[in-house]
């Protein structure tokens, strides 16, 4: 409160010496002036502005006030009396004190949306800093479990190249990446993996074991930790066993392996094959190794259940090998099958033909890895409900089938598709000039008898 006492105290002394100062001006400077009468703007204006602007409502009326009571108060003084029985002559003073008030207010808004800003920028900050203290608080979380994982893992190498290899699409190729993979992750000596055949598990791939070493490559369904970790379905250990002796042969059960646990088709699939670690230094059989074991174990079960089913699809011939998209055959028969329905139903129906032009000039190394990148760039940017395949024709290697899609939707898509398209960096492999594209379209129509009938349409 006394701030603002002497901050009104300071501004009322201001302005009086700055009307002062123009007083003294106009009477030492101007005598032919009196009260700055006919110069506009009127130098009295000068306080009204810089005051009302810069203290407000209460600085704008009083410097108004000020301005006018001189204007006034000299001009009686200095002129003529009978100018003031004109109304026209009260105007400027009137002025004074109106824009005085106007310039006050819009002073005191523009300052307190500045007030406003600036409190919110202060908030803002302290959000800012919170959210980074936040995210230290984070990292350091991060950074301990990573201790605790990675600590449990050979290399970070060993880590990436064991995921590229659970990355194949081969079944065959994925057993044994598999058990390298578990193996250096744990850091155990001695893995197998053992499938599910009949009422038995038979030994399908291992790691670690020399070539003297004799291994049980038959185990009945139900017989030791590999039996038991394959019908229960769970990771299971020495450790479970020691305490029920009672109901089974523990030195049986410790001459299995020391750990083991099942393999799924996905995550929640069935028991395909049991993996079991024979061989781990003791200070890493504890509960954090069995949890990971654990982890890698679904991981795994993901990649078994991804290459079953792009095995399947190849078996099927549903699935181009080169690609990873639907084949030229499946396009036939998807097509049939949605054109039947549209015809029964009056669905709409659209097909998307993607040319390219002089494709056949271009070297079949390039053409190929420029094919390849393209299948990821259309599957990538259509729909979920849109069906992209092989083709047969040789500048036409890609269809596109929209299912329920009118003409009009299939434009719209087209436009968004040429425009990522042409946007995207793609490389120079022909001619030292980036690929074009176009795009041959067709729409289903009552009048449509056929597939051929569609096809026909196409432009």
């Amino acid at each position: 409160m006394q701030n603002k006492l002497m901050k009104q105290v300071f501004w009322g002394v201001e302005i009086v010496v700055l009307y002062a100062a123009l007083v003294f001006i106009n009477h030492f400077f101007f005598p032919d002036l009196p009260v700055w009468i006919g110069v506009d703007p009127h130098p009295y204006w000068l306080g009204i502005f810089l005051f009302g602007y810069r203290y407000g409502l209460g600085a704008g009326f009083f410097a108004a006030l000020l301005a006018s009571g001189l204007y006034l108060g000299l001009s009686w003084y200095n002129i003529d009396h009978y100018l003031f029985e004109d109304t026209a002559f009260y105007v400027l003073p009137t002025l004074f004190i109106i824009v005085g008030v106007l310039t006050g207010l819009s002073s005191q808004r523009l300052n307190k949306k500045w007030h406003a800003v600036i409190n919110q920028e202060t908030v803002m900050n302290d959000h800012i800093k919170n959210l980074e203290k936040e995210v230290n608080i984070y990292k350091e979380v991060n950074q301990g479990l990573e201790k605790r994982i990675v600590s449990r893992m050979s290399t970070l190498v060993t880590l990436y190249e064991g995921a590229r290899k659970l990355e194949s699409v081969y079944i065959e190729d994925l057993y044994q990446a598999i058990v390298e993979f578990i193996a250096k992750t744990l850091d155990a000596g001695e893995i197998s993996i053992f499938l599910k055949k009949g009422d038995v598990w038979y030994l399908k791939s291992s790691y670690g074991f020399n070539e003297y070493q004799k291994i049980n490559k038959i185990i009945g369904y139900e017989e030791g930790m590999i039996g038991a970790a394959g019908t229960s379905g769970r990771v299971v250990s020495v450790r479970d066993y020691l305490s029920k002796n009672d109901k089974l042969d523990a030195p049986q059960i410790i001459g299995d392996c020391l750990f083991a646990g099942p393999l799924k088709r996905g995550e929640k699939g069935d028991v395909l094959g049991v993996v079991a670690v024979n061989k781990i230094s003791f200070l890493n059989f504890n509960s954090s190794t069995l949890n990971l074991f654990h982890f890698l174990l679904t991981w795994a079960s993901r990649a078994i259940d991804r290459a079953l089913i792009f095995e399947e699809m190849r078996e099927n011939e549903i699935l181009d090998p080169d690609y990873k998209i639907y084949s030229y055959k499946y396009f036939q028969s998807r097509f049939n099958q949605e054109f039947l329905r549209s015809k029964t139903y009056y669905l709409p129906l659209s097909l998307v033909l993607v040319q390219i032009p002089g494709l056949v000039n271009i070297p079949s190394l390039q053409k190929r890895a420029y094919l390849t990148v393209l299948s990821h760039y259309l599957k990538k940017n259509c729909r979920e409900t849109d069906v992209l395949t092989c083709y047969h024709e040789t500048e036409i290697p890609f269809a596109i089938l929209m299912v329920t899609t009118s003409e009009k939707q299939m434009g719209e898509e087209l436009v968004k598709l040429k425009k990522n398209y042409e946007n995207f960096d793609w490389p120079l492999i022909a001619n030292g000039k980036s690929p074009q594209i176009n795009f041959k379209i067709a729409s289903f129509t009552p009048q449509d008898i056929t597939v051929d009938d569609m096809i026909s349409k196409i432009q």
